[in-house]
């Protein structure tokens, strides 16, 4: 039964309430006070108001907030870093991500979107708030992602009437991309400025991906080979491991490679099926926020005869992609495994729809010659819903921009559509092998 969720209550200035709304607070008509649930990001809302009413001159009817800025800049909207986060916000939720109060402090998190189940986090974003807010949203499930660039409505800082204010479901606030700030957003020196923080970002990112393989690869090398009992080989009907490991509490480790055959990362499966990328934090590490960033984005492994990778440098062998003329390309390891034993063809496990273009993109520019054939999700009863069908949508995109590309989707009656059937490994628990090898001849 799922827990209760409490009422928070917090002072909410008058001036901003509609902000507060935006953000997630909610007036409770009976005690009439705001609150916030306490799934909230409640630490992130509490900063947000203290500092609001630090900054606010209460002697007046409508308070004018102090500017953090210098005063030539006094133009600037009066409720800047509030209307930030409601316009990060609601492009954040446009996007999947399931985020309450957006954290803009330059950090990558990771977040759960619509359709995560138990432990995934299939959403990353970064914000910036300083000078110029901007961010970075990606939406892993469905393999959107975007840059993201505040831009503050026309309101000047000496117009203090109510209606000046950003208002719950303003047009304005849904449309943050399209209105034009009311100062310049073109300088050159910012934008020489934006550049250089954005390398040394990157550089920095750079420095915490080595950090995560040196410490992801220890553990890996540390790690026993994985048991064919493993309940997620159970599960998806694998008998064969294939080259993946256990950690110390019986999670299954996939590693994964660039197409140098590099060690990044390992994918992480839990017994009852949940994934993450990356690392397990101690409870300490999690007390004092630590983070350790794991490189995904166009990595991936190689089911293939054999393993895949040297066992004792885990460097993946190139030799697989350079001495064949096709592949295949699918999502997930079980589903993988299923088309790998169906067509004794070596595929490649792209961790999910997401990642599939970065590493087709990758690996035709170190194997141009490859003919890369995308096993696609074929999502049927979400797309009878009206929901989409990401995995298909997703295939025929790489397909008409990429060159030797083609595409094969497992065919489903209307009992598996029904139950939710996608992929080939759910055709293979569905019908069996020799149904996958039917469909894979067809197409090949």
């Amino acid at each position: 039964m799922p827990r209760k969720r409490k009422k928070i209550y917090v002072d909410v200035p008058y001036l901003l309430r509609n902000a507060a709304k935006n953000i997630g607070a909610m007036w409770d008509s009976d005690e009439k006070k705001w609150f916030i649930y306490d799934t909230f990001n409640v630490e992130g809302l509490m900063r947000l108001l203290e500092r609001a009413k630090t900054d606010t001159n209460t002697t007046s009817q409508f308070a004018r907030p102090t500017l953090p800025y210098p005063k030539k800049n006094i133009e600037r909207n009066a409720l800047d870093s509030n209307d930030v986060l409601c316009k990060f916000k609601i492009v954040l939720n446009d996007a999947g991500l399931e985020v309450d109060i957006p954290i803009m402090d330059g950090v990558i998190h990771r977040v759960r979107v619509q359709g995560d189940r138990g432990a995934q986090r299939s959403g990353a974003y970064i914000g910036h708030n300083n000078e110029k807010p901007a961010g970075f949203i990606q939406n892993f499930k469905s393999g959107f992602s975007s840059n993201w660039k505040y831009e503050s409505d026309n309101l000047l800082f000496g117009n203090y009437s109510n209606s000046s204010l950003p208002q719950s479901g303003d047009k304005q606030i849904a449309n943050s991309e399209v209105v034009k700030a009311p100062y310049s957003t073109k300088s050159e020196d910012h934008g020489l400025s934006f550049s250089k923080k954005q390398q040394e970002r990157d550089a920095e990112l750079a420095k915490e991906y080595e950090k995560a393989a040196h410490i992801l690869k220890n553990e890996f090398l540390c790690s026993s080979m994985a048991e064919i009992n493993h309940p997620y080989f159970v599960k998806k009907t694998i008998r064969n491991n294939y080259g993946l490991r256990q950690d110390r509490y019986g999670n299954l480790l996939m590693p994964l490679f660039d197409v140098s055959g590099k060690f990044w990362s390992v994918q992480r499966i839990f017994k009852n099926g949940d994934k993450m990328i990356g690392a397990l934090l101690s409870k300490a590490q999690k007390q004092n926020n630590e983070k350790i960033y794991a490189k995904k984005r166009g990595n991936f492994y190689i089911v293939t005869d054999g393993t895949a990778y040297d066992s004792k440098t885990a460097t993946l062998s190139n030799q697989i992609l350079s001495s064949v003329d096709e592949v295949f390309l699918c999502e997930g390891f079980a589903t993988a495994v299923s088309v790998h034993e169906a067509s004794g063809i070596s595929t490649v496990v792209g961790v999910d729809v997401g990642n599939l273009e970065y590493v087709v993109r990758g690996v035709q520019e170190q194997f141009p010659h490859l003919h890369i054939i995308i096993a696609a999700d074929n999502d049927l009863k979400n797309e009878k819903e009206g929901r989409g069908n990401i995995g298909k949508e997703k295939a025929f995109y790489i397909k008409n921009h990429y060159k030797n590309v083609s595409i094969c989707m497992p065919v489903f009656n209307a009992i598996e559509v029904d139950s939710m059937c996608s992929d080939f490994n759910d055709l293979r628990k569905s019908r069996g092998l020799a149904e996958v090898k039917k469909q894979l001849k067809e197409i090949l």
